[in-house]
């Protein structure tokens, strides 16, 4: 779940300010309707609407707030299997990044050498 979030960050972000406005724009259009039931249902809707925004949008931040360094981790560990997750996990997170940021220009240089071989041949 947290994977989820993290790689759809942009998605959910759109998402949910979608449903807040969608929300909010239900609640100040229920007034408008000459029968009450209708009035109050919109309004609900519109208030329910909006709180799963806002709820989509807090997950969002709080995953982001504590998950980042695992999450962080768990991408080098993805290209370097034979660290250890301890001993990363005494690291601070800007320093995990920078690590992650170096292996990530290692691997797209050795792209670029593959390419130009196969260019080459």
């Amino acid at each position: 779940m947290i994977e989820f979030i993290f790689l759809n960050g942009v998605e959910i972000t759109f998402g949910g300010v979608a449903i807040i406005l969608i929300g909010l724009l239900l609640r100040g259009v229920a007034g408008s309707f000459k029968l009450e039931n209708l009035q109050i249902i919109t309004f609900i809707i519109g208030s329910i609407l909006s709180m799963i925004g806002a709820f989509l949008l807090l997950s969002l931040i709080m995953v982001s707030a504590v998950c980042s360094k695992e999450f962080t981790i768990m991408k080098i560990l993805a290209q370097k299997p034979n660290l250890k997750k301890e001993e990363l996990m005494k690291f601070d997170v800007s320093f995990l990044e920078s690590i992650l940021d170096e292996l990530d220009i290692k691997r797209e240089e050795e792209k670029q050498k593959k390419i130009q071989k196969i260019i080459s041949s």
